[in-house]
C-alpha cells in the first residue's frame, strides 16, 4: 500500500508493466504459479482506501479459491464490489455506483454487452455488484453452487443453468424487473 499516488503509479508502471489510469486506486495481479500481488494507494479517504483494499483482496481470494480457473470479468468485479460494499459500511462508493448504473439503465435499456466485456466500464461495476446482490438474495446456496461450478470448469452460462435453472436471458429479465426496466437488453 502506497501513501502517495505517484508511488503507486510508478510501481504499477515499472514493476508490474501496467500503468493505471486516474480512476484506478488498486490492482490485483495474479500469476500462473498462484502468486497474488495487490498494490494500492492510500489516498486521503480512509473509507475509500478500505473499500479498495477489500475489493482487491476479494479478487485475490477468488483467483486462489479451489482452482486457477478464471471467472468472467463481470462476475469477478461484481463480487469484489459487493463484498466491499458489505464489509466497508463507512464507504458509500458501491451503493452510489449501483444507483448510478440503475439510472443509466433506465434511460438506455441496455447492459451494453456487460457479459461479453473483458474490461467493463466503471458504471458497469454498479450493474455487476447489484446483480450479484440480487442473485445472493434470491438464493445464497444457488449462488455458491453457481460460483463453484465456474471454478470447477463450467461456463458461467452452464453453471447458472445448473445452480438457478436459469439462462442469462432469465437473469437479465429478473434484474431488469428489479430495477424497473422490464425490457432490459444484453
Amino acid at each position: 500500500a502506497f501513501v502517495e499516488e505517484d508511488a503507486f503509479v510508478e510501481f504499477e508502471t515499472e514493476f508490474m508493466g501496467s500503468p493505471p489510469n486516474d480512476k484506478v486506486h488498486g490492482r490485483m495481479h495474479s500469476r500462473d504459479d498462484g502468486t497474488v500481488i495487490i498494490s494500492l494507494q492510500r489516498g486521503p479517504d480512509p473509507a475509500a482506501f478500505a473499500k479498495v483494499l477489500v475489493h482487491e483482496t476479494a479478487h485475490g481470494y477468488m483467483f486462489r479459491y479451489k482452482s486457477d480457473r478464471m471467472i468472467p470479468r463481470w462476475l469477478n468485479e461484481g463480487i469484489a464490489d459487493w463484498i466491499a460494499g458489505v464489509i466497508v459500511t463507512a464507504s458509500n462508493i458501491v451503493r452510489q455506483r449501483q444507483v448510478q448504473a440503475a439510472e443509466r439503465l433506465r434511460s438506455t435499456h441496455s447492459l451494453e454487452r456487460l457479459f461479453d466485456s473483458d474490461s467493463p466500464e466503471y458504471w458497469q461495476y454498479g450493474v455487476a455488484s447489484s446483480m450479484v446482490d440480487l442473485m445472493i438474495r434470491h438464493d445464497k446456496e444457488a449462488f455458491r453452487l453457481f460460483f463453484d461450478g465456474i471454478k470447477e470448469g463450467l461456463t458461467w452460462e452452464d453453471s447458472l443453468e445448473r445452480a438457478y435453472a436459469a439462462t442469462p436471458e432469465d437473469l437479465i429479465a429478473l434484474y431488469g424487473n428489479e430495477i424497473g426496466v422490464p425490457d432490459l437488453m444484453p
